[in-house]
């Protein structure tokens, strides 16, 4: 993919050729990109060193083609690979609103005081 043809929003593949203060350096095909520290992964992760020569899926989020700048996004595409986990078990269908038996009577507790 070269720079004139990176949309904001495409998935493109990545590998990480430099790490600075300020997040990854990598190459998208010929193109030169930057992935912001904060958009690395879902959490902060303070040694980015640990990524360097490994190839990512990133989203583009940001193509300037007065500058010649790609800002990627791994973030965005790690995000969407968890699925949020369900609720199991005895109060998995408990919603607010509802309501529900107590183990106890409240009475008794106010009786105690």
């Amino acid at each position: 993919m070269a720079r004139g043809n990176a949309e904001a929003g495409d998935i493109v593949e990545a590998q990480v050729t430099g790490v600075n203060k300020g997040g990854l350096e990598l190459k998208v095909n010929n193109a030169r990109a930057f992935m912001p520290a904060g958009q690395v992964d879902t959490k902060f992760n303070a040694d980015l060193s640990m990524f360097l020569n490994q190839r990512f899926t990133c989203m583009v989020t940001k193509v300037d083609r007065e500058d010649q700048n790609i800002i990627l996004s791994r973030r965005e595409t790690v995000g969407n690979r968890k699925k949020p986990k369900r609720a199991s078990g005895r109060g998995a269908s408990w919603r607010w609103g509802r309501f529900a038996k107590a183990p106890f009577a409240p009475c008794s507790l106010m009786a105690r005081l």
